[in-house]
């Protein structure tokens, strides 16, 4: 994702990114990582043969497939929907792509920078989920664009542990419990937040149900989807290489969450 950085430009509302060489195979997934991360609509193309062709991926506001369905000239190939699209254009009209989406987003008004709504199918309590709490809601697969996974809302319980896993410690996992009852946590890509996750008070957690089976062993795991805490937390941060913003002298952060019926 750092590579994509140098073609990032900060003022523009909609992010096009083209590259010869990027691996066309995983261009969705870092389209995907980069709207949660920039928070703004992004298409990432890898030019091949005078051509680009890629995936784009957008935030609630901008109607991707409003915005460029109209504008089926500019592609050799395109569809998609709401939230996501594939595209395939001529090089030499990358820069029209991108001014379609900015006049777009200026004529629609659309808050760019928003993240996306995120919406809860239920709260659960910790002391009441078991496999069988899985095996339920299994029933209502197979999961997919118009069937999607659901996701619980879960608070009152104690963050026991947080560590890094993976390469490079790029994932986080939280063990978390509420009175007799413990489960993990894991977050792909969050090992950078273990620190402040393992400090945090009064937690809340959006995630999904999965199970987890290793060494002949069978268990509950919750996938984190989102996170959040009120107000401000302050973070011992001593032996951690962390950078403070600008003119800040305390550390805090809060992700976004919307509760049914916000």
């Amino acid at each position: 994702m750092k590579k994509l950085r140098p073609w990032w430009i900060p003022e523009k509302k909609v992010q096009v990114l083209a590259k010869e060489g990027w691996n066309p195979g995983v261009l969705g997934i870092v389209a995907g990582r980069l709207l949660e991360e920039l928070g703004q609509t992004v298409i990432v193309l890898n030019i091949e043969d005078g051509r680009a062709k890629g995936s784009a991926r957008s935030v609630e506001a901008v109607d991707i497939f409003e915005a460029l369905d109209p504008h089926r000239d500019l592609f050799i190939a395109f569809g998609g929907h709401a939230g996501a699209a594939g595209m395939t254009l001529e090089v030499e009209k990358l820069s029209d792509l991108s001014q379609v989406l900015e006049d777009y987003v200026r004529e629609k008004g659309a808050d760019a920078s928003g993240k996306n709504k995120l919406n809860l199918d239920e709260e659960l309590d910790l002391e009441t989920l078991s496999l069988e709490t899985v095996k339920s809601f299994e029933r209502l697969a197979p999961f997919g664009m118009d069937n999607q996974k659901p996701v619980f809302y879960i608070k009152d319980f104690q963050v026991e542990s947080a560590r890094t896993m993976g390469a490079g410690n790029a994932h986080l996992k939280l063990k978390i419990s509420k009175g007799e009852a413990s489960f993990e946590v894991v977050a792909f890509g969050q090992g950078r937040w273990a620190t402040e996750f393992a400090q945090t008070k009064n937690l809340e957690l959006a995630v999904k149900l999965s199970v987890n089976q290793w060494n002949g062993q069978t268990a509950l795991q919750l996938m984190m989807v989102d996170a959040r805490v009120e107000g401000v937390q302050l973070f011992n941060i001593r032996g951690k290489n962390a950078v403070l913003p600008e003119g800040s002298s305390s550390l805090g952060f809060c992700w976004r969450t919307a509760r049914s019926g916000d």
